[in-house]
């Protein structure tokens, strides 16, 4: 006769296999009822952390990205002193959740996909690297066509403290893929409930996954996400206090509203872009003991460097630009941040 393992054995069970795939995936919260005739409950509602954190960042000593924007979007964030993640109903591919569900396989509702694309908040970027630079094809399409600028941050490594927050490569597939490591990951998580029965929800990391999945006509973007989990109610707008769901309470309390071009109602929560930002917003009397502790845990990016557009190199806006985002950085953000000049500055001389 088989042993009869209880919940935690199974949570244990699964999860070192699911770190083959993602090492950092750790159990958040977990609930279950059950009659008094079983010795232990051996299924329930469980969440983690979802740990969904590229190894290469892991595994390098910095990590940087770039996040390519208009000239007044930069300057909005660095007097704001925060970055804004917009929820998915703000993506440029309208279908793209659908896109990432269907290509896992993983079969859902109109109802639940609307709460998926709801909750789920996303940072836009590409990997950056000192030697490759900058990247002509996204100026055209996210940096107003050379005239705005590159942000170029930094992702703390304290990331992995970050409740709710992921940071990980988009997943390019066709519609038919069964290659990418997600969905060698749904097939092992499938598999196992189908065995065990563990979980009585969806975990947060199986719809999470969706949100790191495009169409391969999009590859040209090589694009690196910063995924955050802040669920709202779509009634009353407010995030939800102690719901059942993975969630960082940082981002949450900066939850706001807006339209945005399309005249589509979208949300977004702001995230800080400088530690000297969270530090200032920290009650008078906070000792530095507990100024370390919220560090350790406070999501933010630290903005390293600025590049500016190939046609603002160019233009006869350049100087006072420049002159400029070195005044508002050492005010706003106390520290002066070092500004480059597009590679691709020499197509666009006169």
């Amino acid at each position: 006769m088989s042993e009869i393992l209880s919940r935690n054995e199974l949570i244990e069970l699964y999860l070192s296999e699911a770190r083959v795939f993602y090492p950092n995936i750790r159990m958040n919260s977990a609930f279950s009822m059950y009659s008094g005739e079983q010795e232990f409950p051996r299924s329930g509602k469980i969440q983690f952390n979802c740990g969904l954190i590229d190894q290469s960042f892991i595994d390098s000593e910095s990590f940087q990205v770039i996040h390519y924007t208009s000239l007044s979007s930069f300057f909005e964030i660095v007097n704001s002193e925060t970055i804004r993640l917009y929820n998915c109903y703000n993506l440029n591919d309208p279908k793209e959740i659908e896109h990432g569900l269907n290509s896992l396989n993983f079969p859902f509702d109109k109802s639940w996909l609307d709460n998926l694309k709801r909750n789920h908040f996303v940072l836009s970027s590409s990997r950056y690297d000192e030697a490759v630079k900058d990247d002509f094809n996204l100026w055209r399409l996210y940096g107003q066509d050379g005239m705005g600028v590159g942000m170029v941050f930094e992702i703390p490594r304290e990331i992995k403290n970050w409740n709710g927050v992921n940071l990980s490569k988009i997943e390019y597939s066709s519609d038919n893929s069964n290659e990418s490591l997600s969905k060698r990951f749904l097939d092992y998580h499938q598999a196992f409930q189908s065995k065990y029965k563990l979980f009585e929800n969806i975990p947060a990391i199986i719809p999470l996954l969706a949100s790191f999945q495009k169409h391969e006509i999009w590859k040209i973007e090589n694009e690196i996400r910063v995924v955050a989990l802040c669920p709202f109610d779509k009634y009353s707008l407010k995030n939800k206090k102690g719901a059942f769901e993975d969630s960082n309470p940082f981002l949450s309390k900066t939850l706001a509203h807006t339209i945005n071009s399309k005249g589509d109602h979208v949300a977004y929560v702001n995230m800080p872009i400088s530690k000297h930002c969270i530090q200032k917003n920290l009650a008078p009397n906070t000792d530095n003991e507990m100024q370390q502790s919220i560090l350790r845990v406070h999501p933010y990016l630290k903005l390293n460097k600025v590049i500016l557009g190939p046609r603002l190199v160019n233009s006869n806006q350049f100087h006072r630009v420049v002159e400029f985002i070195h005044h508002v950085a050492s005010v706003k953000l106390g520290e002066n941040i070092m500004i480059e000049e597009s590679k691709h500055k020499d197509i666009y001389k006169s």
